[in-house]
């Protein structure tokens, strides 16, 4: 299993890193691709916000849509449900072998996507029970539908016991799971997920995935939106990577690991904080200096680590910190980005 990244100061011996990347998981199995987006351009205030953004989603899979904040990652999915109207580009959904426009049926999206917000929009006042009753209704579901759904989806959230508890009195947790169950009242192809397991703690984050995992074992698509990479490593079979509005990489975490295992992160912190003289020293090695700090991408860490202390020692300088780990989220959308150039 993957290890934390590692940190070591000068007193340590630095120990071997490990790249923290998953176990490979099901590679692209050549499914029915569900939902396909084509060019999809997105703008507010002629900022672009999505550019160019091309995507198929296979029938089945758990696809991961990562990035950090304000990547694009939840105007994408607004646009898969038709909160928003792309300025370019084209959506597509299949239903029974057949691909349809999501942009010449509108009804479709309301009918094939279950969409769970980063914030719950159910009713805080109404119990669990009225507010699966009420999005039930808005689906157009009939009572004989709706109520062994109603039933089946607490049974599944794991909420029959609060069904009558007001949604505002729920622990966080069970507001996620409420704001999941609502989403699927009507037994939607495709769930949505955007940010799942935003501010909870570590125990109810596992509680989310199980779910996931158990909704999606019902044969449902279900495409989650995160910015943090360890929370989709181990769920995802394949991601999708967005940065600065561009899907700069798609495909499993598998073929990433492989590409991208040999490059680690020297981060350096001296207290002299002049740093120009290491970089001098250092080149060709790519380095990036902040305000106090040196970022140095390397394929050879424990060499760097060497050279830089032998350096730092003959300076009379001295090291505050030192932190060896793979390279950060944003350091690997750069190295992506600059292979596609």
């Amino acid at each position: 299993m993957p290890t934390q990244s590692e940190a070591y100061f000068l007193d340590e011996a630095p120990a071997k890193n490990t790249f923290i990347f998953p176990i490979p998981l099901s590679e692209g199995m050549g499914k029915e691709v569900v939902l396909r987006a084509k060019g999809v351009r997105k703008e507010f205030n002629q900022r672009v916000v999505l550019d160019n953004v091309s995507l198929e989603i296979e029938r089945g899979e758990i696809f991961g849509i990562i990035g950090i904040s304000g990547c694009g990652k939840t105007t994408l999915l607004h646009t898969f449900v038709g909160f928003y109207e792309a300025e370019e580009g084209e959506l597509f959904i299949s239903q029974e072998g057949k691909e349809q426009s999501l942009h010449a049926d509108l009804s479709l999206a309301r009918k094939s996507f279950g969409f769970a917000p980063q914030h719950p929009s159910f009713y805080p006042k109404l119990t669990v029970q009225e507010n699966l009753e009420h999005f039930g209704i808005l689906y157009g579901l009939e009572e004989e539908e709706l109520d062994p759904q109603i039933d089946e989806l607490m049974q599944l959230t794991k909420l029959d016991k609060a069904a009558e508890s007001l949604a505002e009195q729920l622990s966080y947790g069970m507001q996620k799971r409420l704001g999941i169950a609502c989403a699927l009242v009507h037994n939607p192809s495709i769930l949505l997920l955007d940010e799942p397991t935003a501010d909870l703690d570590p125990i109810m984050r596992k509680e989310i995935w199980k779910l996931v995992k158990r909704i999606n074992s019902r044969g449902t698509t279900i495409v989650i939106a995160s910015h943090l990479l360890g929370e989709v490593e181990e769920m995802c079979d394949r991601i999708g990577m967005l940065h600065k509005g561009k899907l700069v990489y798609v495909g499993s975490f598998s073929d990433m690991k492989q590409k991208y295992e040999p490059r680690q992160e020297v981060t350096i912190r001296t207290m002299s904080h002049l740093y120009d003289a290491i970089i001098a020293r250092l080149k060709p090695i790519d380095v990036n200096p902040s305000a106090d700090m040196l970022h140095i991408l390397t394929t050879d860490p424990e060499k760097t680590v060497n050279a830089i202390v032998r350096h730092i020692n003959d300076m009379g300088d001295k090291i505050e910190y030192l932190h060896v780990a793979p390279p950060s989220l944003e350091e690997l959308f750069t190295l992506i980005e600059e292979e596609r150039r």
